[in-house]
Order: structure tokens, then C-alpha cells, then sequence
């Protein structure tokens, strides 16, 4: 698509801004009655209408931009269902009342956590923008850098960007949901610390048991699955071979990724939310450095993941120093 296609397809698509953050709302308050079903099923509704606008309307336009269109209100008319699909599940709680006066100083304490939150659930998002910025240097800023060679190709983004949905896809499935799962009762336990310990150690028992397999399998299967995944008429096994190098080194964490998750959570369920705050932004500062050192090296593209994995392990380590108080 052309620059003013995707403005246009991002005017279709902007309403479903609000809607799921209106989602996520009612998500957590679900969360917090224990009530995790419904939440989990909200995707569905959306990947199930994508899927049917791709091929339900792939013999009525001719042209692509429309049917792009139509799979762009597809998510919109999705995020309206998702709404009522969460009220529904709502309906047996009495979550909404008019009276609001008791809830303005939560309020506000919410509001002061949200950036200290945002940082350091944060950590390993920002360190894959730091990655891309760095890895996108060649086709904003040319290969030049500051006079010598800049070290990465133009196609270092795209490598980077379909190595990091592979590792992603079991941190999202498995890690975040353990993570997500376990904070309604850590913050119910944060007064009784021999229960609260309790459920931390299984916590992170269970993503360490799921996280492991999945660091070893990734690595041991990098290259044929970059390859059943995205190789095709533009996408040689060159690339995949690219890709899976890139996965090496960002699949050897997937467990520190996941374990990084439950235990930023027990923090906030302890009212402690400057602590993981201060370990995330050493740990992204650390990141930059060595983003900085590594690909300079023969890692190249891969010394980017690399890093982002030492910083992983590094930031999990601090953490379990610290919970232990």
C-alpha cells in the first residue's frame, strides 16, 4: 500500500483505539472476580472476524485497497461485540454504579502507579523499539554512520521484526497468562507474606517448567521453523537462515522474559512499584549499550537480540534478590 492507502486504512481502523482499551478495562475488573474466561475468549471474536472479512469478501473487490478496507471495519464491528461480550460477563457482578466518591482516592493512586507500572512491565517492550530504531538506522538514515560503515543491512528491520514474533508467540500464550492469572491473588496475599511466598515460588515454578522447553525448542528448531512460517516467493531460505540466527539469540530467554512478567507483578501486588521501575531502567540502558557494542561485531543483526536476552536474564536476576525481602 502507498502512504495515503494506509492513512486511510489507520482512519478506518482508529475507533477500535478506544474500544479496546475499554475492553482491557473490563478485563481487569473480571480479572479481579477471578473470572478469566470470558477475557482469554475476546480475541477470538476478533482474529474470527478478520479471518472471515480475508475470505468472505476476497471474490466481492477487485480492487485490494477495498478489501483491506472492509477487513479494517471488521476490526472496528469486533471491538464493538468484544464490548458487549465483556459487559455480559459483567452482568452478575454489579460493577457499575453512579456513586463515585469513594473510589476518587483509588483513583488517584492508580493514576500515580500507572507510569511506574507502564516502565517496568515496559522493559523488554522498550528494548525491542531500541532494537528496531537501531536496526532501522540504514533505511531512515542511510549506511553511513557518522562517517564509517554502518554495520547492519537495509533489511536488518524486517529480520528483526520476524524474529522477535517467533520467540513472542510463547511468552504471549504462556508467560503473560501466568503473570496475569497470579496477580489477583498476590495482591489478595500481599499481607500474608509465608502465602504470598507461596504462590510467587509456584508462580515462577511454572513459567520457568513451560519457559525452558521453550527456549530449547526454539533454538533447536530456529531455522526449519523460520522457515515453515514465512518462506515463500519473497522470502528465501537465506532468510530463513537469517531469521533463525536471529532467533538464537533471543530464544535462550524466553523463560527470563516470562519469569520477568510474574515478578514484576508481585512487586505491584506489594505496593512496591519504584523497585522494578529502577532495575528496568538500568536494565535499558544497559540494553542500548550493548545494542551499541554488539553490532559491531560478526553478531551483527543478532548482537541486537543478544542483548536484549543478557538484559533479560540480568533484570530477573535483580528482581529475585529483591523479592526475597
Amino acid at each position: 500500500t502507498t502512504p495515503s492507502q494506509s492513512l486511510q486504512l489507520l482512519m478506518v481502523m482508529l475507533p477500535y483505539m478506544p474500544l479496546v482499551c475499554t475492553v482491557a478495562i473490563f478485563a481487569a475488573m473480571l480479572h479481579v472476580h477471578d473470572r478469566f474466561g470470558p477475557p482469554a475468549a475476546a480475541p477470538i471474536i476478533l482474529n474470527g472476524l478478520m479471518i472471515g472479512a480475508l475470505y468472505g469478501f476476497s471474490q466481492v473487490f477487485d480492487n485490494s485497497l477495498h478489501h483491506l478496507m472492509m477487513i479494517g471495519v471488521a476490526v472496528v464491528v469486533a471491538g464493538v461485540i468484544q464490548i458487549m461480550w465483556s459487559m455480559h460477563a459483567l452482568r452478575r457482578i454489579g460493577w457499575y454504579t453512579s456513586d463515585t466518591s469513594a473510589a476518587k482516592s483509588e483513583m488517584r493512586t492508580m493514576m500515580r502507579r500507572t507510569i511506574p507500572m507502564i516502565l517496568a512491565l515496559g522493559t523488554l517492550q522498550i528494548n525491542t523499539l531500541l532494537d528496531g530504531l537501531i536496526a532501522s538506522w540504514p533505511t531512515v538514515f542511510g549506511s553511513s554512520f557518522f562517517g564509517l560503515e554502518y554495520p547492519l543491512p537495509e533489511g536488518a528491520m524486517g529480520s528483526l521484526s520476524w524474529a522477535q514474533r517467533l520467540y513472542q508467540f510463547p511468552l504471549g500464550v504462556f508467560g503473560i497468562a501466568v503473570a496475569t492469572a497470579i496477580y489477583p491473588l498476590l495482591a489478595k496475599q500481599s499481607r500474608d507474606n509465608d502465602t504470598f511466598a507461596a504462590t510467587m515460588k509456584r508462580g515462577l515454578r511454572l513459567v520457568v517448567f513451560i519457559g525452558l522447553p521453550a527456549s530449547a525448542g526454539l533454538i533447536l528448531v530456529r531455522n526449519p521453523l523460520a522457515s515453515a512460517v514465512f518462506q515463500g516467493v519473497n522470502f528465501t531460505s537465506q532468510d530463513a537462515i537469517l531469521v533463525g540466527s536471529i532467533l538464537l539469540g533471543y530464544a535462550p530467554a524466553v523463560w527470563a522474559y516470562s519469569m520477568t512478567q510474574v515478578l514484576t507483578k508481585g512487586f505491584y501486588a506489594k505496593d512496591d512499584a519504584m523497585t522494578p521501575v529502577k532495575v528496568a531502567m538500568f536494565c535499558v540502558a544497559l540494553n542500548l549499550i550493548l545494542n551499541i557494542t554488539l553490532i559491531w561485531t560478526p553478531l551483527r543483526t543478532a548482537g541486537l537480540a543478544w542483548s536484549t536476552a543478557i538484559c533479560a536474564v540480568i533484570q530477573v536476576s535483580i528482581l529475585m534478590v529483591y523479592i526475597r525481602k
